[in-house]
């Protein structure tokens, strides 16, 4: 992200709540901020959901003056898994922070929805809680997958509050064309985890996912073909999220072959969002006019 906002200049100061650092770089196109809450295990379930509300609450003063619009999130989970005090776990407390503090910025429950970005939610082994966001001038077009429940529309049996994200996130490129940023993607069909606990099965219907999400947030502009993989060679830059490090070895040629245009890709070990899913994938496509 650093290579999208040039040679801005990172500026830091601590949090208004004081929980953590507050670091922001404005380019010229676009803005990187993050926010790093100091060690979260420290703190209750109330604790937790507040300081998430008031990180979101200070990307939102922070881009209302700079004129910029949220188009991608990134949240980096101490314990993501971790049973809570007020909820099965951890991760549930963070979307009802993030809930609340995007029902602040865009308004009441459904009323929010459309203006939803793209987001992923990871674990990470670090004790502070990060999040980037990466904004721009233009708001964006934020896109669903016909093959996937709305994030934002998922039942009670994924939490009393819903996560709060896109799909993907279509944006203009500064050299003419889009960039689509595709969220954290994994082997999930309408709400429900599909092949559960199958390396080779998730893989594959994840990367279904993600070229029906390419599909629907190009519309008119792609010319799909039958191969339900079709456009993965779009992608220019990929982040794949394993839950065992060791599948590395197992996966990386599979997307070397099905993404032969990136010439970024980068694996991870992390805990996903859900205790049955192996792998997650996020990535950036790109689109000529």
């Amino acid at each position: 992200m650093r290579g999208w906002v040039g040679t801005a200049r990172a500026e830091t100061r601590t949090t208004a709540d004081g929980l953590g650092a507050f670091t922001r770089r404005h380019g010229r196109l676009y803005s990187v901020l993050r926010i790093a809450i100091d060690d979260i295990a420290q703190l209750d379930d109330h604790e937790v959901e507040e300081a998430v509300r008031s990180a979101y609450g200070e990307f939102q003063r922070e881009l209302a003056c700079a004129r910029r619009h949220p188009i991608r999130f990134w949240n980096f989970i101490p314990g993501i898994q971790t049973p809570a005090t007020t909820a099965p776990e951890r991760y549930m407390v963070f979307n009802r922070g993030r809930f609340r503090a995007f029902e602040s910025w865009f308004g009441p429950g459904p009323a929010s929805f459309p203006f939803l970005p793209a987001a992923s939610s990871v674990g990470t082994v670090g004790p502070a809680l990060v999040v980037h966001c990466l904004a721009a001038p233009d708001p964006g077009r934020h896109v669903e997958n016909p093959r996937q429940t709305p994030a934002y529309r998922y039942s009670p049996r994924y939490g009393p509050v819903p996560p709060s994200f896109a799909r993907a996130t279509v944006t203009p490129a500064p050299d003419g064309g889009y960039r689509v940023l595709v969220a954290g993607t994994a082997s999930v069909l309408g709400e429900e985890t599909a092949h559960q606990n199958g390396l080779d099965a998730q893989t594959a219907e994840t990367l279904r996912n993600m070229a029906s999400i390419l599909h629907a947030s190009l519309g008119p502009l792609h010319a799909g073909g039958d191969d339900p993989l079709d456009g993965l060679d779009r992608f220019q830059s990929l982040r794949v999220h394993l839950l065992n490090g060791g599948d590395v070895h197992q996966i990386a040629p599979v997307v070397a072959s099905r993404f032969p245009n990136a010439v970024d890709i980068e694996f991870c070990q992390a805990e996903i969002c859900r205790r049955d899913l192996l792998i997650e994938v996020e990535g950036v496509a790109t689109l000529t006019a």
